[in-house]
């Protein structure tokens, strides 16, 4: 199981912040592939 990225810290830059949320949607776009594959091949199946 995978867990998503690190909270980025108080305090943190804009930049520091934009990155980790950028990481984060990354992160969910690839959770949610992996999810709907295994949803069609269970229909499939």
């Amino acid at each position: 199981m995978t867990y998503p990225p690190t909270c980025a810290k108080p305090g943190t830059s804009h930049l520091a912040a934009e990155q980790h949320r950028r990481e984060f949607l990354a992160w969910l776009e690839r959770i949610n592939e992996r999810y709907t594959r295994t949803i069609c091949h269970t229909i499939i199946a």
